[in-house]
């Protein structure tokens, strides 16, 4: 450590430097100033991502409350799915490395409301991977669920192709009727109804349309590599009961929880953002 002592109108001015030898054995000065604050924007850019990182985890994870019947719209405590035996053309869609040949088999419309919900997109669904167009399942109730108002004694939970639903601790579900609930495999026919699925969350009152469907997955190379099926009746249950839906439209009628949403997006952007400053300022400075 070197003193320097320098005379300044009649006071002393004093800095202090540390000295370091670097791999050729030469002398090197430390700024000690520049050092404190790149401690202090390192200790910052931590505290940012570990918080945001935390809020946004927790957030994932927190189910949004159920609106109140008194809230729900009419079309979906009275309006049954609808479905129609209809002949149509094969669609042939390319998603990245993937070719989709969807099968139609009835026009479908559905009025629900989400209680539980699947991202198909998440990092961590390696079986998606080979199957990006099926972006999220919506599990939805309508109907009975909502004018008995059994639907919030019920927790549901969604898994990869699968939806849930039991009572919550002393409530007779006797009420609920799964088949006013189902599960909805969803392969959007466009960009814009993909971005419109992507904003739907629990809780939120949807309208969807298009084709119950089956649909086979070809790779690059043209060979078959899987398929998936579809229902075609709500009475069904167990392995192959969900529907999967090649939808032409998707509307968010009613939304709920917009604080909720964008809290939980904020959150996750900022944890992206802190982390690749935090990684630059620890590797570059």
């Amino acid at each position: 450590m070197v003193i320097k002592i320098a005379p300044w109108k009649g006071r002393t001015n004093m800095t202090i430097e540390k000295r370091y030898k670097d791999d050729t054995g030469s002398w090197n000065t430390v700024n000690e100033k520049a050092e404190s604050l790149k401690k202090f924007i390192r200790k910052t850019l931590l505290t940012i991502f570990l918080l945001s990182l935390v809020t946004f985890v927790f957030l994932v994870s927190f189910n949004p409350p159920l609106p109140q019947k008194d809230v729900i719209l009419d079309k979906i405590i009275h309006q049954e799915p609808y479905q129609n035996k209809e002949i149509i053309e094969q669609q042939i869609i390319t998603k990245g490395d993937y070719r989709y040949k969807v099968i139609p088999q009835y026009s479908y419309e559905l009025y629900g409301l989400v209680v539980s919900q699947y991202n198909s997109e998440n990092f961590l669904d390696v079986r998606h991977k080979k199957d990006p167009a099926q972006i999220k399942d919506l599990c939805v109730v309508w109907g009975d669920n909502i004018v008995s108002g059994i639907y919030k004694d019920i927790e549901y939970k969604s898994g990869e192709f699968t939806c849930y639903a039991k009572p919550k601790e002393g409530v007779d579900w006797s009420a609920f009727s799964m088949q006013n609930l189902s599960n909805n495999h969803l392969v959007p026919a466009d960009d814009e109804i993909a971005d419109k699925i992507r904003k739907a969350n629990i809780a939120d009152q949807v309208y969807i349309k298009g084709y119950l469907s089956s649909y086979e997955i070809y790779d690059i190379n043209g060979d078959l590599i899987s398929s998936r099926g579809t229902s075609i009746k709500r009475e069904d249950s167990g392995n192959g009961a969900c529907e999967t839906i090649f939808v032409t439209d998707f509307e968010i009628l009613k939304g709920k929880n917009y604080l909720y949403r964008y809290v939980r997006d904020i959150s996750g952007i900022t944890a992206v953002f802190s982390f690749l400053a935090l990684a630059v300022v620890i590797l570059f400075l």
